[in-house]
């Protein structure tokens, strides 16, 4: 006896592959921009105010510029601030002003590292 595909299943297959197509997409514009990119997560303290931010994502180029090329798998879940306490000058008063009063960046961030300046964009 042969398995029939319903048209529920054959409309599921679809999505999925188009999900599948979508996230093919967005990863290989995401990892090969030249630019930084990074996706986080706002971590609340028990007052519900702005605490840290949960790496959920960092591009090639971020991870080898800010993270010593560490793997993708070994980021995300992190707590930004609390394993890289060198960020929290830069970029803590910028993350708590959005989440906490929804203040949208609009400057330029400077920062310095042991390698000399660099210039950081925040956009939200």
């Amino acid at each position: 006896m042969e398995a029939a595909a319903t048209p529920e299943l054959t409309d599921l297959r679809a999505v999925l592959d188009a999900l599948q197509e979508s996230e093919g997409r967005f990863r290989a514009a995401f990892e090969e921009n030249p630019e930084t990119i990074s996706i986080f997560r706002p971590v609340l303290d028990a007052d519900g105010r702005f605490e840290d931010a949960e790496i959920l994502y960092e591009n090639r180029v971020a991870r080898a510029r800010y993270f010593g090329d560490e793997p993708l798998e070994a980021l995300v879940g992190r707590r930004l601030f609390a394993t890289y306490p060198q960020y929290r000058t830069l970029l803590f008063r910028t993350f708590a002003d959005f989440v906490d009063r929804g203040e949208v960046p609009r400057d330029l961030l400077h920062g310095v590292r042991q390698e000399g300046e660099y210039w950081s964009q925040t956009g939200l």
